[in-house]
């Protein structure tokens, strides 16, 4: 997963944003075809939703590979006999920032796991990482609106003040019919899927189903401050959240347990999507 994201990387650092959308929609589309299937075959399990996973992830990283041989590398890195090669210092100091931020990204989807796993116990990871997983996958909704808006942000014809504010309440708006979606239906989801004993997943559900829309703001604000070369923010910025979350996960992981976790994972995501927002509305004067 991590090679395919670092593929996806190389397409969001040069700009070329349709591939990227070609791919999220390739891993999507067989992710979300083979749980259809197997809940029509009344197969659908914790081993079946990993399978469909496993091929959508496979099939997006299997067509990355392929734009990267035929369209990125052949086109950019050897045209001309390496004449128009332009790996600046500039470009390799943006792509190592980047890269660093990938990796404290990484850090940080790990790090709740990793905690719980110190202070609580092997279950409760479990039912931490399903909660987790379900309502990070919900952010494919709002992924081709943003991918789709990014290149309008560099076209001079429109105006970037009204297709931000147009593009944030999109996000605002489908993000919280999942939120409503997820307070309604968790409950009844996660005992069909798997089982009355998985209670307790529900209440993380309802907790986290703020991460939607903090990860849609989050990857909004991202990109928009890649276009502009604003990488250093989005890293130092990272590293301060990672720190946020390490420490509140020690203040709230005693008293409150697995939930404690989760709050303190929304509460620094909040802050992490109101940072990058803020520097976002500064360096597009919105």
């Amino acid at each position: 997963m991590n090679f395919w994201g670092f593929i996806v990387s190389i397409f969001e650092s040069t700009h070329r944003l349709f591939y990227v959308f070609l791919i999220y929609l390739i891993e999507y589309s067989i992710k979300i075809s083979l749980i259809i299937y197997f809940t029509l075959i009344n197969n659908l399990n914790f081993t079946t939703i990993t399978i469909a996973f496993i091929f959508g992830y496979l099939f997006a990283l299997i067509t990355g590979l392929f734009i990267l041989k035929k369209q990125f590398i052949k086109k950019i890195l050897f045209k001309n006999n390496y004449s128009n090669l332009n790996l600046s210092k500039k470009i390799l100091i943006r792509s190592l920032f980047l890269g660093l931020s990938s990796i404290s990204l990484i850090i940080l989807s790990k790090i709740d796991v990793v905690m719980i796993s110190y202070f609580l116990n092997i279950k409760s990871v479990g039912f931490y990482t399903i909660a987790a997983d379900i309502t990070k996958q919900a952010t494919i909704i709002s992924i081709p609106i943003l991918l789709g808006s990014l290149p309008l942000f560099i076209n001079k014809k429109y105006d970037s003040k009204k297709l931000f504010k147009n593009i944030f309440k999109k996000i605002i708006i489908i993000n919280t019919l999942l939120f409503i979606f997820f307070i309604i239906f968790s409950d009844i989801l996660i005992k069909t899927i798997y089982g009355s004993e998985f209670g307790i997943v529900s209440n993380l559900i309802y907790i986290l189903s703020f991460f939607p829309l903090l990860s849609c703001l989050i990857i909004f604000n991202q990109n928009l401050l890649i276009l502009k070369d604003e990488i250093k923010i989005i890293f130092f910025s990272g590293i301060i959240i990672i720190i946020l979350n390490i420490s509140l996960n020690f203040i709230l992981v005693m008293p409150f347990g697995i939930i404690g976790i989760a709050i303190a994972t929304i509460i620094s995501y909040l802050i992490w999507a109101i940072i990058l927002f803020k520097y976002t509305q500064k360096v597009y004067e919105i």
